[in-house]
């Protein structure tokens, strides 16, 4: 994923005065069915947790259940969309190296034309931060 398509608020179902029950009834009526995700299928509340957040992203509904998950009690972008929203502001990013041990991304933002910033995430780094050995 590498662009989305721009929140709009004139189709946007929650964009109404009372957001909180209208998405909660939305996330009631949809949370059992197959187009929710696992990870938030058949609960209510992560399925508004990722709505609510969506909105304040500014991304609509549908992309918010496919890139929102409830990890550890909070709702959180995934990589993809964050990369997504990066871009859309004028970001760029290109992996230098990719492998199970390593991956290195060089990154530029918004207008920027020099040098990137390099960012290098091991499986050490990993480790260190906890993060082996977890369902992520």
């Amino acid at each position: 994923m590498t662009a989305i398509e721009r929140y709009d608020a004139q189709r946007d179902t929650l964009a109404t005065p009372d957001v909180l029950n209208t998405a909660m009834k939305l996330a009631t009526q949809i949370c059992a069915t197959e187009f929710v995700p696992k990870g938030l299928r058949g609960s209510p509340e992560k399925v508004l947790a990722a709505l609510l957040l969506g909105r304040e992203k500014g991304i609509g509904a549908m992309t918010a259940l496919g890139h929102i998950d409830v990890i550890e009690g909070k709702a959180v972008c995934n990589s993809a969309l964050n990369q997504a929203l990066a871009e859309s502001s004028g970001a760029r990013f290109k992996v230098r190296e990719s492998s199970a041990a390593r991956c290195v991304i060089h990154a530029w933002g918004p207008g920027d034309t020099g040098e990137p910033t390099e960012v290098t995430w091991t499986i050490d780094d990993a480790k260190q931060a906890g993060l082996t050995g977890k369902d992520n």
